[in-house]
């Protein structure tokens, strides 16, 4: 698999504020980790599990976004993993670490910010 290739449509597909397209890179199982999930769920955790609960979070990123634009930095590449550092329009660095499965779904993501999100 081409990961920059991945890497390129991933960013693409937010650039399109296409939700539809966005969640197609995740796995149905997928365990998607980030700090501005708190907020989404008042604190609960910081996990979600399931393509089907990233939808209304990624659905609210969008809609609270409506100038949303990441400038791609840099991408990482492992065997199996992919790590696509980038820009947003909001000027925050964002590192989101992906493993994928042999589809080339993401199965496992995490999402670290500089600066951080408290």
């Amino acid at each position: 698999m081409d990961l920059q290739a991945f890497a390129n449509a991933w960013i693409a597909d937010w650039n399109a504020r296409h939700l539809g397209a966005i969640l197609e890179h995740y796995a149905d199982d997928v365990v998607f980790r980030s700090p501005k999930v708190l907020g989404f769920t008042d604190g609960a955790t910081d996990t979600l599990r399931g393509r089907h609960a990233l939808r209304p979070y990624f659905a609210r990123g969008l809609a609270n976004r409506p100038g949303l634009h990441f400038a791609l930095q840099q991408v990482c590449v492992d065997r199996s993993g992919v790590a696509i550092i980038f820009t947003g329009e909001d000027g925050r660095t964002a590192v989101e670490t992906m493993s994928l499965d042999a589809e080339g779904k993401v199965v496992e993501a995490r999402v670290f910010y500089d600066p951080p999100i408290a």
